[in-house]
């Protein structure tokens, strides 16, 4: 499960870098400015995704989905428990504090340098 999980996640990084790739079902949820650019990239790159604005999803939304990314946004218990199950989550600024701190997703933490 792991080994796929990277694999799709490098697979949305090589999109950027003009390498051929591998179709997947993505979420976004948040409230970055660019969300739409970062949608409308995804979706040129072959990706069919789902932007939920800035609600985070609820557990029929992550159903089928290979991918969720969580942008400046908190989830929910509904995204812990998918990521829990085995989700690849990608997440920025406090999504990702959410993720560490709020979720205890990883045994890690975030710190403000």
């Amino acid at each position: 499960m792991l080994r796929s999980k990277i694999w799709v996640v490098g697979s949305l990084l090589a999109a950027g870098l003009g390498q051929p790739v591998v179709a997947a079902e993505l979420l976004v949820w948040g409230n970055q400015g660019s969300q739409a650019s970062i949608v409308s990239f995804l979706e040129s790159s072959g990706h069919t995704v789902t932007n939920l604005g800035n609600v985070a999803p609820t557990t029929a939304e992550l159903a089928n989905i290979d991918v969720a990314i969580e942008l400046r946004a908190e989830g929910n218990s509904d995204v812990a428990a998918w990521v829990s199950g085995g989700g690849c989550l990608i997440t920025e600024w406090t999504g990702a504090a959410w993720a560490l701190d709020t979720a205890n997703l990883l045994e890690a933490t975030v710190s403000s340098a």
